[in-house]
């Protein structure tokens, strides 16, 4: 029958037989010393001197042992405790609400341009790039998403428009729009979720549409409400990480 040892608690054992039995050895070899020497003063001056630092060092290296190692559990223990407390939490249980930016913290081609179908591509490409940024969104009148504007679809317009003879100076927004596909990658290329929705809601509504990198928050997720919030994909990105 095979027995089963437990390490920890023999090395206990080990630990502590070395201990009584060195401690034990060197007290009567130190005694012996100092009986047998024809001067008891000296050797036992002697005796202690050598002895006693030898106690101090074990000593210290026995408590720096214990203390080193309960040190270490008790950093084990809290970091085990912080892992949990920040464990992933799922998209399902993460409100749209909690990650949107909202509505007063980005602006809109719309807010900048008014109105936006007059407007010059080139003034359009020249703010989304001066901003640092690849795409931004077109509201009504009413505040509710209308286009979704990917700087890529502008600068393929505008390749395709100059190689035909057109001047880039008279472009314009309305001039893409002109375009069906164009208009309708424009107009799809973005969802909508209720304000009561998750990010896993939204993630579902983005990986049903090849196009869409957005997903812009209302009320009801209808269209034609006006927009309380945006999802990127990036806020979708960084929730899973």
């Amino acid at each position: 029958m095979q027995v089963s040892i437990d390490d920890g608690s023999e090395r206990q054992k080990l630990a502590n037989t070395l201990t009584f039995t060195g401690v034990l050895g060197i007290t009567a070899i130190s005694g012996l010393a100092i009986w047998f020497s024809e001067k008891h003063g000296e050797a036992a001056e002697h005796v202690m001197g050598a002895v006693l630092p030898l106690f101090g060092s074990w000593v210290a290296t026995v408590l720096a042992y214990y203390f080193a190692r309960e040190n270490l559990k008790a950093a084990t223990s809290s970091m085990s405790a912080l892992v949990t407390s920040q464990r992933k939490v799922g998209l399902d249980k993460i409100q749209v609400a909690d990650k949107m930016i909202e509505r007063s913290r980005f602006v809109t081609l719309s807010d900048r341009f008014g109105s936006i179908e007059k407007t010059l591509l080139k003034e359009i490409t020249s703010y989304l790039k001066d901003r640092a940024v690849r795409r931004a969104p077109v509201l009504d009148g009413n505040g509710a998403i209308v286009y979704m504007v990917h700087l890529s679809t502008i600068d393929q317009y505008i390749r395709d428009a100059v190689a035909t003879g057109k001047a880039l100076d008279v472009l314009t927004f309305g001039d893409v729009l002109g375009v069906p596909a164009l208009k309708g990658v424009l107009q799809r290329s973005f969802e909508l979720v209720g304000e009561a929705a998750t990010l896993q809601d939204a993630k579902d509504k983005m990986q049903g549409n090849p196009n869409c990198e957005d997903v812009f928050v209302t009320k009801t997720g209808a269209a034609g409400e006006p927009v309380i919030g945006w999802i990127t994909d990036n806020a979708i990105l960084s929730a899973e990480a």
